[in-house]
């Protein structure tokens, strides 16, 4: 995975680690179960359609944050 990208929220000063058994509970990255019909939850919501976009799920369920301003900006630039 190319490590020169971070995503925005890396940049965020108020931002939180995502507790390692909130992504197991939440199935965010791996299923609980082996199963051949289902898949993660972001797999399921973001469909990554490239070798990088499934690297990159990882990232996404590192840090979360309550910074207003930013979930605002987030937001807008997601619609």
């Amino acid at each position: 995975m190319n490590s020169e990208f971070e995503h925005p929220i890396y940049y965020v000063e108020k931002k939180q680690k995502l507790d390692d058994n909130i992504i197991e509970d939440l199935e965010l990255l791996e299923l609980s179960k082996e199963s051949d019909e289902r898949v993660s939850l972001l797999e399921t919501v973001i469909k990554p359609n490239s070798k990088i976009g499934v690297e990159n799920l990882n990232k996404l369920c590192e840090y979360y944050t309550d910074d207003k301003s930013f979930i605002k900006d987030t937001q807008k630039y997601n619609k």
